[in-house]
């Protein structure tokens, strides 16, 4: 299995990056080859459903369950394509997910989920926080405002909790787990993920099968899906084994780590990053929901991510801005906690 290696002009990589789709699918006859409450968002299970009914498995349907091992063709496709014209796309996007695959790799697990699905994100958003598609999917998760919000994420004008990636992990977790409890098959839960349910169950009852390959070989469903699936499976199978792709892993993998504080309106990003003598592009990256360079004005209070080491920085500033503002009345309210993912 292999990956995405460099085109022959860089307009091609440019166009590749911009989407995944850009190597088609063999034919169908193709046989087949052998919140964060202060900072820790909550591990709620979501409810489980099946296929036809309400009542469907219990949460721990899908705990201990793996991604099967498949080589259908549409997925050797995909590995040969990540391994050559996609090589250089491919890579960019493994080493933008360093950070983030193990934080994100613990929370799939604590939702019983397989934890390779972290490679979704490699296939939908190649890693990037502020991804956004032409319908309207964001964050690195690519969540539709209406499924993010009905998930628990808030979506708004001034923070989008799609860009972040810990809480939009737990609502990806929740929801592919969900899916996973209504159609029992990950190739069948990723597609749903894709490309929606109401449109996999009307292709399961027209065509009376449950197979996800045996619907794509009579195009049962849009060419988007039967793209998408195999991508995922491709991308986990090289990153199982990257040397033998001649992937490079690195010696050290970088922990997503950050102080978390709570702020109260009005605060500017750019006032805080000075307090902390770090850029406004750093605090940015820590704070991927925040729309606008400044606190929701019409927050009660607001968890603010700052680096490590920069907390002492931070409070003495800060105490001296509440004191300001307060002209000394009411004491100085903050808490930090930290939290190390």
């Amino acid at each position: 299995m292999m990956a995405l290696a460099g085109y022959n002009t860089e307009a091609e990589t440019e166009k590749a990056e911009e989407s995944w789709c850009v190597a088609s699918l063999p034919p169908p006859d193709t046989p087949k080859p052998f919140m964060e409450s202060e900072v820790t968002f909550p591990l709620a299970y979501a409810p489980s459903v099946s296929l036809d009914e309400e009542n469907g498995a219990s949460p721990e349907t899908c705990r201990g369950e793996e991604i099967p091992e498949t080589f259908e063709a549409a997925i050797r496709h995909y590995i040969h394509h990540y391994g050559t014209g996609g090589r250089r796309t491919f890579r960019k996007a493994l080493n933008r997910s360093w950070p983030y695959v193990s934080m994100m790799s613990d929370i799939l697990r604590s939702y019983g989920l397989p934890d390779e699905l972290v490679y979704v994100v490699l296939v939908e958003s190649r890693f990037k926080n502020r991804s956004l598609s032409h319908k309207g999917a964001a964050g690195q998760w690519q969540l539709m405002p209406v499924t993010a919000r009905s998930l628990g994420l808030r979506v708004d004008e001034w923070v989008d909790e799609r860009r972040d990636p810990v809480k939009s992990t737990h609502a990806a977790a929740r929801y592919l787990r969900r899916l996973y409890q209504r159609f029992h098959s990950w190739p069948l839960a990723l597609a749903a993920y894709n490309g929606g349910q109401t449109a996999l169950k009307e292709a399961i009852l027209e065509y009376g099968t449950r197979d996800f390959w045996t619907l794509c070989r009579l195009k049962a469903l849009p060419e988007e899906v039967r793209c998408y699936v195999p991508k995922v499976f491709a991308a986990i199978t090289i990153t199982k084994k990257l040397e033998a792709y001649r992937f490079k892993r690195p010696r050290f993998l970088p922990v997503y780590t950050y102080d978390s504080v709570r702020v109260w309106s009005p605060l500017e990003l750019e006032q805080a990053a000075r307090w902390m003598d770090i850029s406004l592009e750093h605090l940015r990256a820590l704070n991927p929901a925040l729309r606008r360079d400044r606190i929701p004005p019409d927050d009660e209070s607001f968890i603010l991510r700052i680096p490590v080491f920069s907390r002492d920085k931070f409070t003495a500033a800060y105490q001296n801005h509440l004191s300001l503002l307060h002209d000394g009345e009411g004491g100085v309210r903050y808490l930090i906690r930290r939290e190390s993912r």
